[in-house]
Formats: structure tokens, sequence, C-alpha cells
């Protein structure tokens, strides 16, 4: 790894729909900081075979964003060495000073492997990650919607990071006033803030920070939506410091479980059909099902090309 030790890491970690996307591009924008990219695939694909880790090559070849980074297959399979093999890689290709590492989950394992990394916490009201899964055709409401967001929140309570190590920036706080939290955020990567960061607007297909996009549930959900989430929220809403609406609704019955339950499989099935037709995602579903992974990897690969145009 050159000058770096596996533990000099700086990582990115947050929910889906959380804004990882947005602060990758202001970090990557920043003359010293490289921040590539999401980079699950680089622990995704470690499995434990007994006492060891090992990396499944196989399955990595055919993660659709460890194909887009264009970092080559590391050629080791323990799991550990892989893992250095692939951070040295993008280190290289970034040549920055500062390396940030985008990730949503297997932060656990992360720490197994870099005890010391540094961790970059981002929040974003749960109520608006809820709504914006649906518009990516990941849930049928709002009821489900938030299950990715609740995982990865309960992944971070489990891990207890000590708070020394950890910098958590909020969304809405960012879109509020985006220099004063870049400002902070770069003095915790020990470095000064560039203005260059806003100018990331002019080299992506994204758009400069839009204040309006925070707290958006207020207006595009009903109170019974947002009553509900809450309720299955518990206690973690104000625990990441953002206030319940005083929406009253009961908790949802069965009946109206079941009736979220179909209304999230039928949306999801609808919107993957729609995108993909019908062939490749009945193939993928089977070859998951029957554990019969030949069946579906072409079928995955056309998936994969098709789900580069939806993605922003």
């Amino acid at each position: 790894m050159g000058s770096h030790a596996v533990n000099d890491v700086f990582v990115l970690y947050g929910a889906l729909r959380s804004g990882t996307t947005l602060v990758r591009l202001l970090l990557d924008a920043h003359p010293d900081i490289g921040c590539p990219g999401e980079r699950d695939f680089m622990l995704d694909h470690l499995e434990q075979n007994g006492a060891d880790l090992v990396l499944n090559a196989g399955d990595l070849e055919l993660d659709r964003i460890f194909r887009a980074s264009g970092l080559p297959v590391p050629d080791v399979r323990e799991g550990e060495a892989a893992f250095r093999t692939m951070l040295a890689g993008d280190r290289a290709r970034s040549g920055k000073k500062v390396h940030v590492l985008v990730l949503h989950r297997e932060l656990g394992r992360l720490r197994q492997l870099c005890p010391e990394a540094r961790i970059i916490h981002l929040l974003r009201d749960p109520r608006d990650v809820a709504r914006s899964s649906i518009g990516m055709g990941w849930a049928g409401n709002t009821w489900h919607g938030i299950d990715h967001w609740l995982g990865t929140e309960r992944d971070w309570d489990r891990l207890a990071i000590p708070e020394e190590r950890v910098f958590t920036l909020r969304y809405e706080d960012l879109l509020a006033a985006p220099k004063d939290q870049l400002s902070r955020l770069c003095a915790f990567l020990g470095l000064s803030y560039s203005p260059a960061m806003l100018d990331y607007a002019q080299h992506s297909t994204y758009e400069a920070i839009d204040p309006r996009l925070a707290f958006q549930w207020r207006s595009k959900q009903s109170p019974r939506e947002i009553a509900e989430v809450e309720y299955k929220l518990g206690h973690l809403l104000e625990a990441r410091g953002y206030r319940p609406s005083g929406a009253v609704v009961g908790p949802p019955g069965v009946i109206r479980r079941a009736r979220l339950a179909l209304q999230n499989k039928l949306h999801t099935w609808k919107v993957r059909t729609e995108r993909y037709g019908y062939v490749d995602p009945v193939l993928v579903m089977l070859a998951g099902r029957l554990r019969w992974k030949s069946l579906g990897r072409g079928a995955q690969l056309r998936i994969d090309r098709k789900t580069q145009g939806y993605l922003k």
C-alpha cells in the first residue's frame, strides 16, 4: 500500500438514498480528496470459510459496481489481502492525499479489517429516505421503504464506534449551510475547505445543492403514512436527531400490514418488469431460489447494463 496503512482509512457511511452520492461528489471535487464511488463490493464478496476470510472472486466479477470501477480482480483469495489489494488499487487510481470509501453496509467487517478507520456518518431524515425508495422502485410504500435505513442504523448502533473516530453529517444541515458543513468535514479529514467542492455540478449530471430537497415528507406524505413510518422507526427517529411529526394514527394491524406487503411486492415487480421485461427478472429469481448461479448470470448482466440508465 505504499505509504498508506490499512488502518489509514476514511469511510463515508450512510443508508441508501441518504445523500451519499451528493457528499461523494462534493468530496471528490476537492483537489486533495479522492472519493470515486460506492465501494461496497470490497466487502460484499468476502466470505467466512471456517476460520478464514476468503474472496469469492466469481461473485466479485459479476458485481455491476465493481465492473464499473475498472479495478482488476485481486490475484489473491485471502480476504484481508484481497481487500488491501483493492484499496491500494483504488488509492493509486485516485492519486490524491486523502481517500474516502463510500459504504452502505458491512461496516462491521470494515472495522475488523481497519479498526482505526474514521467514519463520516451521514444521516438523512428517514421519512424522506422512505419516500425516495419508492421513486427508485425498491419499495411500494413508505412502510417498506424505510427498511434499509433501519438496517443501516441498527448496524451502526451495534458497532458502538468511539465518538472520536466519527463525524456526523446531516443531509439537511449540508443543504442549509454547505460551506460551513464542508469546512467542518474537511477539518475532520485533516484538510482545509476548498471552494472547488461546490463546483461539482459542473462536472456531473447532478444539479447544484438545493435546500428545498430537505424535509419533503412534510408535503408529500399523508398523515397516515407519516405516522406508520414513525411507529416503525420507534426510538431511532429521535435518537438520530429528528423530531416526530405529532401525527397520531394507530400502528397498522394485521390486515393493513398484509395490504402493505402486497402493495410492496406488486409495485416493485411492476417497476422491475417495466424496466427489464419479464424473462430476465424471472431467470434471476429462479436462479436465486434454486441456488443455480449460472442460470441467472446472463440475465443479471443484461439487467445491470440497463440499470445504468436509471441511476443518478
